[in-house]
Protein backbone atom coordinates (compact mmCIF):
# COMPACT_ATOMS: atom_id res chain seq x y z
CA UNK A 1 0.00 0.00 0.00
CA UNK A 2 1.36 3.43 -0.96
CA UNK A 3 1.58 5.69 1.87
CA UNK A 4 -1.21 8.32 0.75
CA UNK A 5 -3.30 4.91 0.98
CA UNK A 6 -1.89 4.84 4.27
CA UNK A 7 -2.52 8.11 5.51
CA UNK A 8 -5.92 7.82 3.90
CA UNK A 9 -6.98 4.72 6.10
CA UNK A 10 -5.23 6.04 9.33
CA UNK A 11 -8.14 8.68 9.06
CA UNK A 12 -10.41 5.96 8.48
CA UNK A 13 -9.33 3.75 10.57
CA UNK A 14 -8.62 6.37 13.62
CA UNK A 15 -11.87 8.98 13.07
CA UNK A 16 -9.37 11.42 13.63
CA UNK A 17 -12.00 14.17 11.78
CA UNK A 18 -14.80 12.59 13.48
CA UNK A 19 -18.38 11.72 12.01
CA UNK A 20 -20.91 13.11 10.15
CA UNK A 21 -23.93 14.91 12.09
CA UNK A 22 -26.24 13.43 10.00
CA UNK A 23 -25.68 10.09 8.81
CA UNK A 24 -22.63 8.68 11.46
CA UNK A 25 -20.40 7.99 8.60
CA UNK A 26 -16.57 8.95 9.34
CA UNK A 27 -15.23 11.76 7.73
CA UNK A 28 -12.07 11.64 5.77
CA UNK A 29 -9.69 13.94 4.06
CA UNK A 30 -10.08 14.46 0.51
CA UNK A 31 -6.81 13.86 -1.66
CA UNK A 32 -5.85 16.77 -3.53
CA UNK A 33 -2.02 16.39 -5.05
CA UNK A 34 1.22 14.62 -4.04
CA UNK A 35 4.61 16.35 -5.07
CA UNK A 36 7.88 15.64 -4.72
CA UNK A 37 9.68 17.92 -1.48
CA UNK A 38 12.42 20.13 -3.03
CA UNK A 39 14.33 20.31 0.06
CA UNK A 40 14.65 17.25 1.20
CA UNK A 41 14.34 13.41 0.50
CA UNK A 42 10.39 12.47 0.75
CA UNK A 43 6.86 13.75 -0.29
CA UNK A 44 4.35 16.08 0.23
CA UNK A 45 0.53 14.89 0.22
CA UNK A 46 -1.86 17.41 -0.06
CA UNK A 47 -5.77 16.64 1.65
CA UNK A 48 -9.10 18.88 1.78
CA UNK A 49 -10.23 19.39 5.32
CA UNK A 50 -13.66 18.75 5.54
CA UNK A 51 -16.49 21.72 5.60
CA UNK A 52 -17.18 22.72 9.07
CA UNK A 53 -14.76 20.48 10.88
CA UNK A 54 -13.75 23.09 13.93
CA UNK A 55 -10.34 24.28 14.63
CA UNK A 56 -9.47 22.46 18.01
CA UNK A 57 -9.50 19.06 15.36
CA UNK A 58 -7.33 20.41 13.05
CA UNK A 59 -4.95 21.14 16.24
CA UNK A 60 -6.04 17.42 17.38
CA UNK A 61 -4.16 16.05 13.82
CA UNK A 62 -1.12 18.18 14.99
CA UNK A 63 -1.23 16.04 18.36
CA UNK A 64 -1.60 12.92 16.83
CA UNK A 65 0.87 13.27 14.03
CA UNK A 66 2.74 10.20 15.99
CA UNK A 67 -0.40 7.76 14.40
CA UNK A 68 1.04 9.05 10.97
CA UNK A 69 4.57 8.17 11.97
CA UNK A 70 3.61 4.71 13.79
CA UNK A 71 1.90 3.76 10.80
CA UNK A 72 4.14 5.04 8.08
CA UNK A 73 7.37 3.97 9.64
CA UNK A 74 8.60 7.23 8.63
CA UNK A 75 9.29 10.53 9.86
CA UNK A 76 6.41 13.09 9.28
CA UNK A 77 5.32 16.64 9.57
CA UNK A 78 2.09 18.29 9.43
CA UNK A 79 0.78 21.81 8.23
CA UNK A 80 -2.32 23.65 7.84
CA UNK A 81 -2.72 26.35 5.22
CA UNK A 82 -5.94 27.72 3.57
CA UNK A 83 -8.21 24.55 4.69
CA UNK A 84 -5.77 22.11 3.12
CA UNK A 85 -3.80 19.54 5.42
CA UNK A 86 -0.10 19.12 3.84
CA UNK A 87 1.07 15.80 5.40
CA UNK A 88 5.21 16.11 4.83
CA UNK A 89 6.40 12.64 4.46
CA UNK A 90 10.57 11.81 4.72
CA UNK A 91 12.36 8.85 3.57
CA UNK A 92 15.74 10.26 5.35
CA UNK A 93 16.20 11.03 9.05
CA UNK A 94 16.93 14.21 10.34
CA UNK A 95 20.23 15.34 11.52
CA UNK A 96 21.35 14.82 14.28
CA UNK A 97 23.70 17.78 14.94
CA UNK A 98 24.73 20.83 13.11
CA UNK A 99 26.49 23.82 14.07
CA UNK A 100 25.88 27.74 15.22
CA UNK A 101 28.39 29.09 12.77
CA UNK A 102 26.92 27.37 9.65
CA UNK A 103 23.34 29.84 9.83
CA UNK A 104 25.68 32.88 10.76
CA UNK A 105 25.57 33.76 7.12
CA UNK A 106 21.59 33.28 7.38
CA UNK A 107 20.97 36.26 9.97
CA UNK A 108 19.36 39.44 8.92
CA UNK A 109 20.81 42.27 10.50
CA UNK A 110 18.29 44.99 11.98
CA UNK A 111 15.17 42.51 12.01
CA UNK A 112 14.18 40.65 15.05
CA UNK A 113 13.48 37.41 12.87
CA UNK A 114 16.13 34.78 13.92
CA UNK A 115 16.19 31.15 12.98
CA UNK A 116 16.07 29.10 15.96
CA UNK A 117 16.14 25.67 14.17
CA UNK A 118 16.14 22.77 11.69
CA UNK A 119 13.79 20.81 10.10
CA UNK A 120 13.91 18.85 6.92
CA UNK A 121 12.66 22.00 4.95
CA UNK A 122 15.70 24.21 6.40
CA UNK A 123 15.57 26.80 8.99
CA UNK A 124 13.01 27.93 11.37
CA UNK A 125 12.76 31.60 11.82
CA UNK A 126 11.01 33.13 15.03
CA UNK A 127 9.98 36.50 14.50
CA UNK A 128 9.98 38.19 18.62
CA UNK A 129 8.23 41.15 17.20
CA UNK A 130 5.15 39.30 15.96
CA UNK A 131 5.02 36.41 18.75
CA UNK A 132 7.19 38.36 21.60
CA UNK A 133 6.93 35.27 24.84
CA UNK A 134 8.32 32.41 24.53
CA UNK A 135 7.65 29.28 27.01
CA UNK A 136 10.65 26.39 27.05
CA UNK A 137 10.82 23.36 28.64
CA UNK A 138 13.04 19.66 28.66
CA UNK A 139 15.31 17.52 30.99
CA UNK A 140 19.04 18.56 31.72
CA UNK A 141 21.12 18.49 29.57
CA UNK A 142 19.26 17.63 26.48
CA UNK A 143 19.98 20.96 24.66
CA UNK A 144 17.31 24.05 26.64
CA UNK A 145 20.34 26.33 27.49
CA UNK A 146 22.23 25.48 24.26
CA UNK A 147 19.19 26.72 22.39
CA UNK A 148 19.08 29.57 24.31
CA UNK A 149 22.47 30.69 24.28
CA UNK A 150 22.06 30.20 20.43
CA UNK A 151 18.92 32.51 20.42
CA UNK A 152 21.03 34.96 22.58
CA UNK A 153 23.96 34.82 20.37
CA UNK A 154 21.57 35.52 17.31
CA UNK A 155 19.86 38.31 18.72
CA UNK A 156 23.18 40.37 19.56
CA UNK A 157 24.52 39.24 15.85
CA UNK A 158 21.65 41.05 14.56
CA UNK A 159 21.23 44.04 16.79
CA UNK A 160 23.64 44.76 19.40
CA UNK A 161 22.83 48.08 19.83
CA UNK A 162 19.48 47.77 20.24
CA UNK A 163 18.95 44.26 22.16
CA UNK A 164 19.06 44.34 25.71
CA UNK A 165 19.42 41.44 28.70
CA UNK A 166 17.86 41.11 32.16
CA UNK A 167 18.42 37.17 33.22
CA UNK A 168 17.77 35.31 35.40
CA UNK A 169 20.25 32.29 36.25
CA UNK A 170 18.73 29.93 39.08
CA UNK A 171 21.80 27.48 38.79
CA UNK A 172 23.82 30.99 40.92
CA UNK A 173 24.72 32.03 37.57
CA UNK A 174 26.38 28.85 36.09
CA UNK A 175 25.60 29.00 32.88
CA UNK A 176 25.19 32.47 32.06
CA UNK A 177 27.63 34.72 34.66
CA UNK A 178 30.42 34.20 32.14
CA UNK A 179 28.52 36.75 30.19
CA UNK A 180 27.69 39.70 32.54
CA UNK A 181 30.31 41.70 30.96
CA UNK A 182 28.62 41.95 27.68
CA UNK A 183 27.66 45.14 26.65
CA UNK A 184 23.87 44.29 25.75
CA UNK A 185 23.40 42.17 29.62
CA UNK A 186 22.00 44.98 32.05
CA UNK A 187 21.92 42.37 34.99
CA UNK A 188 22.19 38.47 35.71
CA UNK A 189 20.38 37.47 38.83
CA UNK A 190 21.52 34.04 40.44
CA UNK A 191 19.00 33.79 43.56
CA UNK A 192 15.43 34.64 44.00
CA UNK A 193 16.46 37.34 45.72
CA UNK A 194 18.50 38.49 43.30
CA UNK A 195 15.76 38.01 40.76
CA UNK A 196 13.25 40.42 42.62
CA UNK A 197 15.39 43.03 42.65
CA UNK A 198 16.92 43.39 39.29
CA UNK A 199 12.47 42.91 38.27
CA UNK A 200 11.41 45.74 40.50
CA UNK A 201 14.20 47.60 38.50
CA UNK A 202 12.90 46.48 35.23
CA UNK A 203 9.20 46.79 36.36
CA UNK A 204 10.11 50.42 36.94
CA UNK A 205 11.50 51.25 33.72
CA UNK A 206 8.73 49.48 31.78
CA UNK A 207 6.10 51.61 34.01
CA UNK A 208 8.01 54.61 32.52
CA UNK A 209 7.54 53.26 28.98
CA UNK A 210 4.09 52.95 29.54
CA UNK A 211 3.34 56.40 30.59
CA UNK A 212 5.12 58.15 27.50
CA UNK A 213 2.95 55.33 25.42
CA UNK A 214 -0.42 56.63 26.92
CA UNK A 215 0.68 60.07 26.85
CA UNK A 216 1.29 59.86 23.05
CA UNK A 217 -1.29 57.55 22.13
CA UNK A 218 0.91 54.53 20.99
CA UNK A 219 -0.24 51.25 21.89
CA UNK A 220 2.47 48.72 20.38
CA UNK A 221 6.08 49.37 19.52
CA UNK A 222 5.96 47.39 16.04
CA UNK A 223 3.99 50.51 15.37
CA UNK A 224 6.51 53.25 16.14
CA UNK A 225 10.25 53.91 15.35
CA UNK A 226 11.46 52.41 19.22
CA UNK A 227 14.02 50.02 18.28
CA UNK A 228 15.12 48.86 21.20
CA UNK A 229 14.07 45.51 22.71
CA UNK A 230 14.60 44.03 26.52
CA UNK A 231 14.91 40.15 26.57
CA UNK A 232 13.95 38.55 29.88
CA UNK A 233 15.60 35.45 30.13
CA UNK A 234 14.13 33.03 33.00
CA UNK A 235 16.23 29.60 33.02
CA UNK A 236 15.71 26.59 35.65
CA UNK A 237 12.30 28.67 36.70
CA UNK A 238 11.25 26.00 39.00
CA UNK A 239 13.52 27.57 41.41
CA UNK A 240 11.69 30.31 41.42
CA UNK A 241 8.39 28.76 41.93
CA UNK A 242 6.90 29.62 45.97
CA UNK A 243 6.21 26.18 47.55
CA UNK A 244 3.66 27.91 50.52
CA UNK A 245 1.91 31.28 50.71
CA UNK A 246 5.06 32.70 52.68
CA UNK A 247 7.33 32.52 50.32
CA UNK A 248 6.77 35.77 49.55
CA UNK A 249 9.97 36.61 47.27
CA UNK A 250 8.76 33.59 44.94
CA UNK A 251 5.74 34.90 44.98
CA UNK A 252 6.47 38.40 43.77
CA UNK A 253 8.74 37.38 41.19
CA UNK A 254 5.72 35.23 39.29
CA UNK A 255 3.92 37.81 39.42
CA UNK A 256 6.22 40.58 37.89
CA UNK A 257 6.62 37.68 35.56
CA UNK A 258 2.93 37.60 34.61
CA UNK A 259 2.67 41.25 34.40
CA UNK A 260 5.27 41.23 31.69
CA UNK A 261 3.93 38.42 29.46
CA UNK A 262 0.37 39.93 30.23
CA UNK A 263 0.67 43.85 29.18
CA UNK A 264 4.67 44.27 28.26
CA UNK A 265 5.17 42.91 24.91
CA UNK A 266 3.47 45.98 23.17
CA UNK A 267 5.79 47.66 25.50
CA UNK A 268 9.10 45.71 23.56
CA UNK A 269 9.64 43.31 26.94
CA UNK A 270 10.08 39.61 25.30
CA UNK A 271 10.03 36.80 28.13
CA UNK A 272 11.37 33.91 27.49
CA UNK A 273 10.42 31.60 30.15
CA UNK A 274 12.56 28.09 30.65
CA UNK A 275 11.83 25.40 33.16
CA UNK A 276 13.59 21.87 33.15
CA UNK A 277 10.11 20.43 35.57
CA UNK A 278 7.44 21.73 34.08
CA UNK A 279 4.17 20.96 35.86
CA UNK A 280 1.05 23.54 36.69
CA UNK A 281 2.95 25.50 39.53
CA UNK A 282 6.13 25.68 37.92
CA UNK A 283 4.41 27.27 34.78
CA UNK A 284 2.34 29.80 35.19
CA UNK A 285 -1.21 29.64 33.24
CA UNK A 286 -1.07 33.51 32.40
CA UNK A 287 2.65 32.86 31.36
CA UNK A 288 1.95 29.78 29.51
CA UNK A 289 -1.43 31.53 27.75
CA UNK A 290 0.38 34.30 26.86
CA UNK A 291 3.19 32.42 25.15
CA UNK A 292 2.20 31.82 21.51
CA UNK A 293 5.73 29.91 20.80
CA UNK A 294 6.38 26.96 22.90
CA UNK A 295 9.37 24.80 22.16
CA UNK A 296 10.20 21.55 24.37
CA UNK A 297 13.30 19.16 24.48
CA UNK A 298 12.93 15.91 25.51
CA UNK A 299 10.68 15.04 28.45
CA UNK A 300 10.20 12.41 30.93
CA UNK A 301 6.57 11.92 30.63
CA UNK A 302 3.87 12.36 28.40
CA UNK A 303 1.90 14.95 31.21
CA UNK A 304 5.15 17.12 31.47
CA UNK A 305 4.69 17.27 27.69
CA UNK A 306 1.36 18.57 27.67
CA UNK A 307 2.50 21.28 30.11
CA UNK A 308 4.68 22.74 27.92
CA UNK A 309 3.13 22.00 24.26
CA UNK A 310 -0.73 21.91 25.16
CA UNK A 311 -3.42 19.58 26.18
CA UNK A 312 -2.87 16.24 24.53
CA UNK A 313 0.26 17.10 23.11
CA UNK A 314 2.73 14.26 24.40
CA UNK A 315 5.39 14.75 21.69
CA UNK A 316 8.15 15.94 24.03
CA UNK A 317 8.06 12.68 25.46
CA UNK A 318 8.39 10.62 22.42
CA UNK A 319 11.32 11.98 21.59
CA UNK A 320 14.26 10.33 20.08
CA UNK A 321 17.02 10.45 22.81
CA UNK A 322 19.22 13.13 21.01
CA UNK A 323 20.54 16.34 22.62
CA UNK A 324 19.63 19.33 21.03
CA UNK A 325 16.28 17.71 19.29
CA UNK A 326 12.99 19.82 20.47
CA UNK A 327 9.42 20.46 19.33
CA UNK A 328 8.29 23.55 18.60
CA UNK A 329 4.52 24.72 18.43
CA UNK A 330 3.57 27.73 16.27
CA UNK A 331 -0.31 28.37 15.95
CA UNK A 332 -1.53 25.51 14.80
CA UNK A 333 1.43 23.91 13.43
CA UNK A 334 3.82 21.84 15.29
CA UNK A 335 7.39 20.84 14.29
CA UNK A 336 10.50 18.55 15.28
CA UNK A 337 13.58 20.80 14.92
CA UNK A 338 17.36 20.30 15.50
CA UNK A 339 18.54 23.51 17.81
CA UNK A 340 22.17 24.71 16.33
CA UNK A 341 24.95 23.50 18.72
CA UNK A 342 26.85 26.20 20.04
CA UNK A 343 29.85 26.17 22.36
CA UNK A 344 30.63 28.73 25.55
CA UNK A 345 34.23 28.95 23.58
CA UNK A 346 32.11 29.76 20.23
CA UNK A 347 29.77 32.06 21.84
CA UNK A 348 32.47 34.14 23.72
CA UNK A 349 34.74 34.42 20.08
CA UNK A 350 31.44 35.43 18.33
CA UNK A 351 30.31 38.30 20.89
CA UNK A 352 34.48 39.22 22.10
CA UNK A 353 33.82 42.96 20.59
CA UNK A 354 30.94 43.57 22.77
CA UNK A 355 32.73 43.03 26.37
CA UNK A 356 32.86 45.73 28.31
CA UNK A 357 36.63 44.43 29.56
CA UNK A 358 38.34 42.46 27.13
CA UNK A 359 38.29 38.64 28.68
CA UNK A 360 41.25 36.47 28.95
CA UNK A 361 39.83 33.60 28.42
CA UNK A 362 38.78 33.55 25.10
CA UNK A 363 40.35 32.33 22.06
CA UNK A 364 39.27 31.40 18.54
CA UNK A 365 36.94 28.28 17.95
CA UNK A 366 38.57 27.58 14.90
CA UNK A 367 41.35 26.57 16.81
CA UNK A 368 39.21 23.85 18.73
CA UNK A 369 37.21 20.95 17.72
CA UNK A 370 34.20 22.38 16.54
CA UNK A 371 30.96 21.27 17.10
CA UNK A 372 32.00 19.49 20.20
CA UNK A 373 30.75 20.02 23.71
CA UNK A 374 33.50 21.57 25.27
CA UNK A 375 33.75 22.27 29.08
CA UNK A 376 36.12 25.40 30.70
CA UNK A 377 38.19 25.10 33.15
CA UNK A 378 39.11 28.66 34.16
CA UNK A 379 41.57 28.88 36.79
CA UNK A 380 40.49 30.13 40.42
CA UNK A 381 41.35 33.92 40.34
CA UNK A 382 41.55 33.88 36.82
CA UNK A 383 40.35 37.03 35.04
CA UNK A 384 37.42 37.20 33.12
Amino acid sequence: MSDRKKIQKIFEYTGIIGRSATDGTIKTCRFIRQDKIKTANGMEYVFRIPLGVPSKKIEMLNNDVGIFKDGLHKDVETEFKSGMLHVFVYEDQLPTKWLYTKLIPQLKPGTWKIPVGMTYKGLVWHDFDKIPHTVMGGTTRYGKTIGLKSIMTSLVLSNPDDVEFYIIDLKRKLEFGKYEKLEQVREVAGTPEEALKMLNGLKDRYDKVMDYFHDNDLSNIVETDIKKRIFVIVDEANRLVPKTRNDKIQLACQTILEDISSVSGGLGVRLIFCTQYPVGTTLPRDIKQNSDAKMSFRLQTGKASEVVLGDGNTHAAHLKDIPGRCVAVHGPNLLEMQVPLISDRVMKHLLQNWYRTKRKDVTDWRDESEGENIIEFIPSGGSK
